[in-house]
């Protein structure tokens, strides 16, 4: 009994460490990158930069025979689907538009994604594009991140608890109950030993 709530318990703490079983191989499958200063970006939007005078510069790097789009929806450029394009290419390309929230809002919300039907527009477009992500998806390994104006400043970014700290978190409680269970069962030494082994659960996160 005891050892297959330990089992438990080391399977519940894998799955909210690392996610669900498979739930990683569509992540490693994303076949391109966005990097920016040096550093390969996460692109879950909690990420901020700091434009200087000339912008900020991405580099792409990707397959070949991907068709990726890096684009800004909130500059104000007019029409109904207003977006500026920084990146249309396919795979790892040098020209990318920099990147300045120069009008509008001081900081935007940067858009990068595989169109798995093709690129929307000419391979090299760069500017103001009408474009409507609805009509010429579907989209694959869409990313994002923001970009704060040259003489402004990045928001303070919520830091999302990491599925490390829940898991953890969730095994000691589901832990403080079934010790209670062994301690009135067993007696101390059941609760002494479940408590050695979540000790060194919470060490290895």
């Amino acid at each position: 009994m005891a050892a297959s709530l330990f089992g438990f318990l080391l399977l519940s703490a894998n799955i909210l460490r690392f996610g669900p079983i498979g739930a990683h191989g569509s992540q490693a499958e994303c076949p391109y990158d966005i990097i920016i200063n040096g550093l390969v970006i996460e692109g879950d939007n909690t990420e901020c930069f700091q434009s200087s005078e000339k912008g900020v510069l991405a580099f792409v790097s990707g397959s070949e025979v991907d068709p990726i789009v890096v684009w800004d929806p909130d500059a104000p450029c007019g029409g109904e689907h207003p977006s500026y394009i920084h990146y249309a290419a396919k795979g790892s390309v040098e020209k990318f538009e920099p990147m300045t929230a120069g009008a509008g809002d001081v900081v935007h919300t940067y858009q990068a994604a595989i169109f798995e039907n093709g690129l929307p527009m000419e391979e090299g477009t760069g500017g103001c594009v009408q474009f409507d992500t609805s009509t010429v998806g579907p989209l694959k390994c869409q990313k994002s991140w923001k970009v704060a104006r040259y003489g402004s400043s990045c928001p303070e970014m919520p830091k999302p608890k990491t599925s490390s700290t829940v898991g953890v978190l969730v095994v000691l409680v589901v832990a403080n109950v079934i010790g209670f269970v062994l301690w009135k069962r067993k007696g101390s030494s059941g609760r002494s030993k479940l408590e050695s082994y979540i000790a060194l659960s919470t060490l290895n996160s």
